[in-house]
């Protein structure tokens, strides 16, 4: 049982780092548009709330691990409690890791957006003032 609960718990070790990873990486990515500082803000906070949502909901499955190990008799039931444990807490951390993608995404998207209009108008607005002051300039 022990050996078990050992390879489950370096498995959803390996998931959580491997999703904090991929949270980063597609996060650095999807804000790749958008101006430097607004950039590094967007990164930190998804990681940090990322961090922190993993750290607790690992925090707490380990917590009720322990105190089902210590309470519950039945071997059985301790082993399949703390699979199903393991189980909803990787769940929880996947969830979690997709929704903050899919917000940093659609940030970067409407940063971008944004951005390219507000080009596009000044742009806009340049070319006419060029065009008119050209215009001004052969009347004069």
């Amino acid at each position: 049982m022990a050996v078990v609960v050992v390879v489950v718990v370096v498995v959803v070790v390996v998931v959580v780092v491997v999703v904090v990873v991929v949270v980063v990486v597609v996060t650095a990515a999807a804000v790749n548009v958008i101006v430097p500082v607004v950039k590094v803000v967007v990164v930190v906070v998804v990681v940090v709330v990322v961090v922190v949502v993993v750290v607790v909901v690992v925090v707490v499955a380990v917590v009720v691990k322990v105190v089902i190990l210590i309470v519950v008799v039945v071997v059985e039931v301790k082993v399949v409690v703390v699979v199903v444990i393991d189980v909803v807490a990787v769940v929880v951390v996947a969830v979690v890791v997709v929704v903050v993608v899919v917000a940093a995404v659609a940030v970067a998207v409407e940063v971008r957006c944004c951005s390219r209009l507000r080009a596009s108008s000044v742009t806009n607005l340049n070319n006419t003032l060029g065009d008119s002051s050209f215009a001004y300039g052969l009347l004069s």
